[in-house]
């Protein structure tokens, strides 16, 4: 899972073989199904990277919605534009990650809270960004859950019938809710 913000200039970048171009005080969220690859870096920027064992990822999607909006809750790459007042928390617990992974203390566990605080920073308000409204809520819902079934069982089941039976739909239902 990836934060990807840029602090001044801009970064161009391959997102799934599309073309994502983002500028000062912009941000995308990433799942660790995307495809990746910074193309140029003109400024400072900062990406946020961790694993999907994280605290909030599985757990407790019920309070922070990891599995949801952020990641898994549209077709397109979601960009967000940061207020100014996202900007400058976010520019605070940067520098607070900073210090902490430079310091040699067993202390450095505490970024992970600190990424946290991130997430409800952006999640906060994400329903209500540009790009991030919802079509139907029941259809998210089933697309949310198949990509966390996806993701979890991918190695061991491999038909369309197994995973529309884990979300009680008939496999034809499942194909045109993903198309």
């Amino acid at each position: 899972y990836k934060f990807i913000w840029v602090d001044s200039g801009e970064v161009e970048l391959d997102i799934d073989h599309q073309h994502v171009v983002l500028k000062k005080g912009q941000l995308v969220p990433l799942s660790h199904l995307h495809h990746l690859e910074f193309l140029r870096i003109e400024g400072k920027c900062y990406a946020l990277m961790f694993n999907g064992n994280f605290y909030c990822i599985h757990g407790n999607d019920h309070e922070v919605s990891c599995n949801g909006l952020l990641f898994h809750g549209s077709s397109h790459v979601l960009t967000f534009v940061l207020s100014e007042d996202e900007r400058r928390k976010i520019d605070t617990l940067t520098r607070i990650m900073q210090e902490e992974f430079l310091s040699t203390d067993h202390l450095q566990e505490r970024c992970s809270g600190i990424v946290e605080t991130v997430y409800h920073i952006m999640y906060a308000n994400a329903e209500d960004r540009q790009g991030a409204v919802r079509e139907n809520s029941l259809q998210f819902e089933t697309i949310r859950k198949f990509y966390v079934l996806v993701d979890t069982y991918f190695k061991e089941k491999k038909q369309v019938q197994e995973y529309a039976d884990m979300l009680n739909k008939s496999p034809k239902t499942l194909a045109n809710i993903l198309s």
